[in-house]
């Protein structure tokens, strides 16, 4: 009788803590996405708009929401795979975006940080105390970077569960020395689907299964010396791979065939940066207090030999010089390096407190319980980051990647709105000659979803897009000074010219007349609205041609819709 009043006691407890964890889980997102304004441009609002998207289909026809999904995933680049498992939260708490936020956060970084606590467990392999579990849970469950891409709506931390377990199986089974069929198999299909939750996944899978195969390799050489076994060891690795080649083939492969053809090295050039702004970036996301820790991690393994650990390093290491081969990374794109750095990181929390009866391991520990939690509130809150300067001071950097969304001067966009809806006939388009997050044609939709029929969308990188002529037949343009650009200005010439054009009334300008603004934004921009006069014209076509010519010189009017390199 006491036994199960102990057992039913248990549960009870397990139950009110996961309610009180999810209770303030949802207070913490509902505090935070309320106090951002609905600026959600590109990847930030993309997502999100499938979301709400797919779930209105979902809800008149569920079949139709599931072929959707199935042609997404087989196709498209950016598929809606991740979004897909939200639609629980949509039936239940609708379109808004604090359920989307919530969704992410719940359904996809809880189970990511459980995963990846266990991980660092498990790389470890050690004698572990329980202070040392409970302080290096908490550092994960606290670590900014994985909360900065959720809380801006990207839910690409969905990618972190397969491929956790597929790492935590390859050290399980000592680089599938042991169980080689059912691991194989099982770590091919994980790598595939965190491949096809986020395309660029496959850099961090590259990595840990290359790195897997030199570790067994090695092992099987040091074991047994005997070429026929070092063969031997390939084998799982093979499984590995024709696993994830049916997938894609079975699956993806529209996908898989248009990976092949394009060299995104080119299209992201304009994205990439010095290999010294990478790691800077990297720095930014998480702090100098991951910074320190991975430093004195690195240190303690080679000195103690702990070669899980620095396998581990060495894959995110690999995975950072793979991607840096294609762009700088964003907030999502960072993921799978700090997962792959944690396990070195926390060493020193494992070493330092691997004696819990120490007096100077408690106080340790319990400094830890009260300053990482301190770090990450000061990184996505900026009053809480006012008022601690010291802590904010060893916090992640890039505010604006982390704290609410807010538009100085609002109610400037709000007006600018409200005149275009007024402007604007029934079959009347406008295009935004302006791209980042002061002004851009995504960011208008964002900010009002019923401006979307009536957007002409602008080329926004040269060498991805060139010039589309269909921007310059919209009945407005809008314009800004100076020009917004994301991206350094040789890469948005696309904008700028244009931009510029209008603005002298020089060129295509001469088409168009001011007929809205000044509207003061936010940074110091300043938006004004043309109203084109004529139809387009062959003259302007070719003015516009020769002033690309200036910074492309082999970009050509195709004759028909586009300027760009032939």
């Amino acid at each position: 009788m006491i036994d199960k009043i102990d057992k039913s006691l248990k549960e009870s407890i397990i139950v009110f803590t996961i309610l009180i964890v999810g209770f303030l889980l949802a207070s913490f997102v509902f505090s935070y996405v309320t106090i951002e304004h609905p600026a959600y441009i590109w990847d930030w609002g993309n997502f999100y708009i499938r979301y709400q998207d797919l779930g209105a289909t979902a809800t008149k026809n569920f079949q139709s929401a599931l072929s959707l999904v199935l042609n997404s995933i087989k196709s498209e680049d950016y598929n809606v795979s991740s979004v897909s498992l939200l639609l629980p939260v949509y039936f239940l708490f609708g379109p808004q975006r604090v359920a989307y936020i919530g969704g992410i956060v719940i359904l996809f970084l809880v189970p990511a940080t459980f995963v990846t606590a266990y991980f660092c467990e498990v790389a470890y392999k050690y004698k572990i105390s329980p202070i040392s579990k409970i302080s290096v849970f908490v550092f994960v469950v606290f670590f900014p970077p994985f909360w900065q891409a959720a809380l801006r709506g990207l839910p690409d931390v969905v990618g972190l569960v397969p491929l956790g377990i597929a790492s935590i199986l390859l050290i399980k089974s000592e680089y599938l020395s042991r169980r080689v069929l059912s691991f194989s198999i099982a770590v091919g299909v994980l790598i595939w689907i965190a491949f096809m939750f986020r395309r660029w996944y496959a850099y961090a899978g590259v990595s840990l299964l290359f790195c897997s195969f030199l570790m067994a390799l090695f092992q099987s050489w040091i074991k047994n010396r005997s070429l026929g076994k070092l063969l031997m060891s390939a084998v799982p690795f093979i499984i590995v791979f024709l696993v994830g080649v049916c997938l894609l083939m079975i699956f993806q492969m529209e996908l898989l065939l248009r990976v092949i053809h394009t060299s995104y090295v080119d299209i992201y050039k304009a994205y990439q940066t010095s290999i010294y702004d990478h790691f800077v970036r990297y720095y930014s996301f998480s702090g100098p207090i991951f910074a320190i820790l991975l430093v004195l991690g690195i240190f303690i393994s080679i000195r103690n030999g702990y070669l899980a650990v620095l396998f581990f390093f060495g894959v995110g290491l690999l995975t950072i010089i793979l991607f840096s081969m294609t762009q700088a990374p964003g907030i999502q794109h960072v993921l799978p390096v700090y997962f792959y750095f944690l396990p070195i990181s926390t060493v020193p929390i494992f070493k330092f407190l691997s004696n819990s009866q120490r007096f100077c391991n408690q106080i340790l520990f319990f400094i830890i319980l009260v300053i990482v939690p301190t770090i990450y509130l000061t990184t996505f809150f900026p009053k809480i980051y006012q008022s601690f300067p010291v802590i904010a001071n060893i916090s992640p950097s890039r505010k604006y990647n982390h704290h609410p969304l807010y538009l100085a001067n609002y109610s400037e966009y709000r007006r600018l709105i409200s005149d275009i809806h007024q402007m604007l006939d029934k079959g009347d388009f406008f295009t935004v000659f302006a791209s980042n997050h002061s002004l851009a044609d995504s960011l208008l939709h964002a900010l009002d979803r019923t401006l979307e029929p009536h957007i002409l969308w602008a080329s926004q990188v040269d060498q991805r897009d060139g010039f589309l002529l269909s921007a310059l037949k919209a009945r407005f343009a809008i314009i800004a000074t100076p020009t917004p650009i994301h991206l350094a200005e040789d890469n948005q010439r696309v904008i700028s010219v244009p931009s510029e054009m209008i603005r002298s009334g020089q060129g295509i300008g001469k088409e168009y007349r001011l007929v809205a603004g000044p509207y003061e934004l936010a940074n110091g921009h300043t938006a004004f609205v043309y109203e084109r006069l004529v139809p387009l014209t062959t003259g302007a076509i070719r003015d516009l041609e020769n002033a690309f010519i200036k910074f492309h010189k082999d970009w050509l009017w195709n004759g028909k819709d586009k300027i760009s390199a032939p």
